[in-house]
């Protein structure tokens, strides 16, 4: 939805040919971008197209005016000098702050305490501390003494909640050159709660379906949608743009700020 939103403000926009948009990120270990990534690549029409007046620096600006939604950080750069950076250091902007540590709680709330810093130096654009946990998760703690009462092993109840939650590959098919896995899980509405995930049914070796909440503890958690790493240590960022002034000068005052 936040895609169409942003290519229906996008392509109001006299000076833009067209635009197209990707959301996540590469199924690789070596791309940098978190999951919540969403990514417009942006043509421009011919400069003597433009309104009068017109300039790159004041179109970045109108659209991020116009793009600006709760809870969503426009960084804008160029796409071939976004993949170089991404690669050579894992920041995504122009410049970025990295916080090293052991705890993601920790690294999380430096990374909104150095954002209110640098947001004050002139020139500061996009400024964006990247928000770690928050994301929902499920956990399923399995009742050891639960499941040695009713005979059940543990891995027969791991086995249940990776068929029937989880996916599993049954086979592939072969269409030409390319194959696809076969996978088979429950359907939404037996795995959407947590009380729909305590109704599925797990066989005892006396052939009685024993539901899984008799079995596990099973709640809902926050965690990290993606835990980032270097050098050993876990780590965080703050990403920003420079607008105004030139890079080298900035970061000595951000720096010393």
């Amino acid at each position: 939805r936040i895609m169409s939103k942003q290519d229906e403000i996008i392509a109001s926009f006299p000076e833009i040919a067209w635009a197209v948009g990707k959301a996540g990120r590469a199924e690789t270990s070596t791309d940098p971008a978190p999951i919540n990534m969403n990514e417009t690549v942006i043509h421009l029409k011919p400069e003597a197209e433009w309104r009068d007046g017109m300039t790159r620096e004041k179109l970045i600006a109108e659209l991020d005016a116009s793009l600006r939604m709760p809870g969503v950080t426009n960084i804008s750069t160029q796409p071939i000098t976004n993949r170089i950076e991404m690669l050579a250091t894992g920041i995504r902007s122009q410049v970025g702050v990295k916080i090293y540590g052991n705890g993601l709680d920790n690294l999380e709330h430096m990374s909104r305490e150095i954002a209110v810093v640098v947001r004050g130096v002139d020139g500061a654009a996009d400024v964006y501390p990247e928000q770690i946990g928050g994301a929902p998760y499920i956990d399923i703690d399995i009742d050891r003494a639960a499941a040695a009462r009713y005979g059940i092993d543990v891995a027969a109840i791991q086995e249940v909640i990776e068929k029937g939650v989880g996916e599993v590959n049954l086979t592939a098919t072969i269409e030409g050159r390319n194959r696809f896995p076969i996978r088979v899980r429950y359907a939404p509405e037996f795995r959407r709660t947590p009380e729909a995930i305590g109704q599925i049914p797990v066989t005892a070796p006396s052939g009685a379906p024993i539901p899984l909440a008799q079995l596990a503890r099973i709640r809902t958690a926050e965690g990290p949608a993606m835990i980032q790493s270097e050098n050993g240590l876990l780590r965080g960022t703050v990403l920003l743009n420079v607008r105004g002034r030139d890079i080298g000068s900035f970061v000595d005052e951000a720096d010393a700020a």
